[in-house]
């Protein structure tokens, strides 16, 4: 039971940080600590036409989480993932993840 209630638990986590609504506030977030290069990555993400728009958000979170993403996966793609370290582990990016996630300390206990 309790590893059912775990599950349940991470998938609600995982929930929370793959929405569309926490990915746009995160790019409005580090928006003005961009790089000039991150700052036209994002822009290309964003502006890139929408193929299938959401159901459930804002095409304005939708277009802003998809440039948040194509910066994740810049980072990635040129190895730095360092650079979305540095800015994830800024204050006031914790201080609204925690927001998001306030259940997110000590939430995860391990199954006996």
């Amino acid at each position: 039971m309790q590893r059912l209630q775990n599950r349940r638990l991470v998938h609600r986590h995982v929930v929370q940080w793959v929405r569309c609504q926490t990915q746009a506030q995160l790019a409005q977030l580090i928006l003005p600590l961009l790089k000039i290069e991150e700052g036209k990555i994002y822009r290309q993400g964003r502006n890139s036409k929408t193929v299938s728009p959401p159901k459930h958000a804002a095409i304005k979170d939708y277009r802003a989480a998809t440039g948040f993403e194509c910066l994740v996966g810049y980072w990635y793609l040129e190895k730095q993932t360092d650079r979305f370290e540095e800015l994830m582990n800024r204050s006031e990016i914790l201080e609204y993840l925690e927001s998001v996630l306030p259940e997110s300390k000590n939430s995860f206990t391990t199954a006996a």
